[in-house]
């Protein structure tokens, strides 16, 4: 067994993981600084496709658009009506393939909303939904998720990806009541699972705030996000030890920053934390090639692309899995430091 330790002294943001799990591929790459595309006509329609699954939810989304490799390029993608295929004109399937069965899911098209960014005037981005009550398996190692479309003319664009595996924490453990965030550094670990290159942590923290104003009592419950770490691994073994080892100033600076920022500093009596949760997100090969290209697409973003795991079209299409703890109780240790060194926060022990 090999443990991977990775050290994040004041790391306090958590990047959503819709914009941290990326995806790529280990083989058929199309470097777009390097390749060229075959122009056959005035311009060439080409397949951009997106699907980042999380393995542990029911209902996943893809995105699918189009472009051009033209003349006047960028004045065709400013039009967003040139870069969205219309409802009905494309056919969009998510494929599940477990020992040599598929189960093949026909997705339907739906609206979701997002900011317009500066180089395409998307406000309204048409992406392709399906559900499945059961994407993953005990034996990941027969199991390959393939997401295709198809077009009026026949064509098929396509991408593969594997799965990753079921996984625990390591630490804290399934048997911890309470966690604490220490003095100096406090750890969080996770045992790697099958299929994963990519991991990142984050801690939920919640409190509750006692204000107490002209003669009546009122009870605020907050919440806030830590982030723990995130990193890539190259081919882990299935007992390595995923671990971030984080400095505890980052987390008093968190509670010193949420409280200033959103709690009532003036007529509180009393904090008292309500537990923490940590989540763990752990992404297949595809997604850590992407981050280690440098990539920051997602899909959901008009980014450049620079490497692609699709055939016949660009984009990215990968998976990951998802952890999160029971909520722990925050130890008193954490608790007496607030006191000694943020009293005027008035947090009490449990």
């Amino acid at each position: 067994m090999k443990k991977y330790s990775f050290l994040n002294t004041m790391r306090m943001s958590l990047v959503a993981l819709s914009a941290l799990l990326l995806t790529s591929s280990c083989g058929d790459e199309f470097d777009l600084f390097n390749d060229e595309l075959v122009i056959t006509s005035d311009y060439e329609e080409v397949v951009v496709l997106y699907a980042n699954m999380d393995l542990t939810k029911d209902i996943n989304l893809i995105r699918v658009n189009r472009a051009f490799a033209a003349t006047g390029f960028a004045d065709v993608n400013y039009i967003q009506d040139s870069i969205q295929f219309a409802p009905g004109d494309i056919e969009v399937y998510f494929h599940k393939i477990y020992k040599g069965d598929t189960t093949s899911y026909l997705c339907y098209d739906t609206v979701v909303e997002k900011e317009e960014s500066e180089f395409f005037n998307t406000g309204e981005v048409i992406m392709y939904a399906f559900r499945s009550q059961r994407l993953l398996e005990n034996d990941v190692d027969d199991l390959e998720y393939i997401v295709s479309v198809r077009k009026p003319n026949g064509e098929i664009t396509e991408a593969a990806t594997l799965p990753v595996g079921n996984f625990t924490f390591n630490r804290p453990s399934a048997v911890w009541d309470e966690f604490g965030f220490g003095t100096e550094t406090f750890e969080v670990s996770i045992n790697a699972p099958r299929n994963s290159q990519a991991y990142q942590i984050s801690g939920e923290v919640g409190y509750r705030e006692i204000t107490y104003i002209d003669g009546d009592y009122d009870t605020v419950f907050h919440e806030f996000t830590i982030s723990i770490g995130r990193s890539t691994v190259g081919n882990p073994q299935a007992s390595d030890i995923i671990s971030f080892e984080t400095g505890s100033k980052a987390f008093y600076y968190k509670v010193a920053s949420h409280v200033r920022t959103y709690g009532d500093t003036v007529n509180a009596v009393s904090r008292k934390f309500t537990g923490v949760r940590f989540t763990a997100l752990c992404g297949n090969p595809d997604l850590a090639l992407a981050i280690a290209s440098g990539s920051t697409s997602t899909g959901f973003h008009d980014n450049t692309t620079t490497f692609s795991n699709v055939n016949n079209g660009i984009g990215y299409v990968s998976a990951y899995n998802r952890k999160v703890t029971r909520k722990l109780t925050v130890s008193n240790q954490t608790v007496e430091y607030l006191e000694d060194h943020y009293p005027q926060f008035r947090f009490v022990r449990n």
